[in-house]
Parts: C-alpha cells; structure tokens; sequence
C-alpha cells in the first residue's frame, strides 16, 4: 500500500494526488522549475472532469489557495452557496437571500445556507454524506453555484449561456492527500445529488483545454 506523505511540500502532494487518480497536470516552466497550475481529474464512473487550482482570485489578484471546479448544463435556474458564519459579514449578501436551516444542528451552526429554492436545498444537502464532507472543510470553505462572471475568479473567466459553475474555494493551499480526496468526493457527490434533484443533466465530460487559468467551460 502506497503511503501518501505530505513532508515535501504541497506540489509532491498533488503530483502523488495525479497519479493516483490518473489526473493530467498544467505546468509553468518559465521560471525553469515546472509549477503547477492545473490539475485535471476524471471521475471514471461517470467521465466528468474536475479542474484543482492552488490559488484563489479575490478581484483580480491571484492568492494562494485551493479553487476546484467543475461546469455542468444548467436546467433551470437553481443556486446555492455556502460559506462558514465567521465570513458572514463578507458574503451574506451573496444570493441576496436568508440563511436557510438543514435540520442538523453541527451543519447548521458552521455554516451560513443560501439558495434560490429552499426545498431543493434541503433536498441537496439532506444528504448525511454529503454534509459530513462539507463540515470536514476549513473555515474558509466558499461552496458554490456560479452562473456569471465573479470576483472569485479573474475577469477573462467567462460561464457561456446554458451553463453554470460548481465551485469549491478555500484560502489554504492544501498540501494533504486525505483532504483533496475529500475535496474530491465533496464535488462528484455533489453533481450527482444536482443530477437527482433535476438542476443539471450530465455535467461537462470532454477534456478539458491545455491552458493554466482555462477550464472547459470559458469562452476565449
């Protein structure tokens, strides 16, 4: 049994991560040591592909961190987002809407709830799995739909007609192996439970392009 370690730092951490997973890296090999920029990772069972980026965008700038993404065709106008209550003050505004109750007490004092549709959030995140991985997370877990342009992401990041982003970002660059497996399994659970509850057909499956900052779902 292979042991995953995490003493050399979080690149050998990913670069353990892509080839147990049978990922395909991005790198930057300006600066004459390859950087990774992206980390493309299947999901066999269902041929969806998930986009891992070690950083974050807050306005323009780029930040080390943690974003994953992964587009899928948008059915109807379903969102959600959700965040932890000690960044309250800068995203309850985000959906315009209230916080909304699961019925789990440890889920519901972490976290701050919004959707468009409350009974398909409770639908979505009525799933034990589900919230079990998402009280896993750091505290500054964001989890979210994306259907435009965000200051979560740089200004050339387009979401074309038809289509949303399911977005995961955290402000710590994650250098454990358990945790993005976690991630992970946080993401494809997800899809699957936005399957079941009609807000996507299949998500995006093709590959995605070869271009740092890109995914499937941006326009040029």
């Amino acid at each position: 049994m292979k042991l995953h370690s995490k003493i050399y730092g979080w690149d050998y951490v990913w670069r353990d991560f892509a080839d147990e997973m049978k990922g395909q890296l991005v790198e930057d090999e300006s600066t004459g040591k390859p950087s990774i920029t992206s980390l493309y990772v299947p999901v066999p069972a269902e041929s969806w592909i998930l986009t891992f980026n070690p950083f974050v965008y807050r306005g323009h700038k780029t930040h080390t961190g943690t974003t994953v993404t992964a587009a899928f065709n948008a059915l109807d106008d379903f969102s959600f987002a959700i965040y932890n209550e000690k960044l309250g003050s800068q995203f309850s505004k985000l959906l315009g809407m209230q916080d909304l109750q699961i019925g789990e007490a440890a889920f519901d004092s972490k976290f701050i709830v919004q959707g468009s549709d409350k009974a398909r959030v409770l639908d979505l995140f009525g799933d034990v799995q589900l919230q079990d991985l998402v009280l896993a997370q750091p505290e500054s877990l964001q989890f979210r739909i994306l259907a435009e342009t965000s200051s979560a992401f740089h200004s050339e990041w387009r979401v074309p007609p038809g289509y949303k982003v399911l977005a995961y970002t955290q402000e710590s660059l994650v250098d454990d192996f358990n945790v993005l497996q976690s991630i992970y399994e946080l993401m494809v659970i997800s899809l699957k439970q936005l399957c079941a509850i009609g807000a996507t057909g299949t998500p995006i499956s093709q590959p995605a392009p070869q271009r740092a900052l890109r995914s499937v779902f941006l326009q040029r």
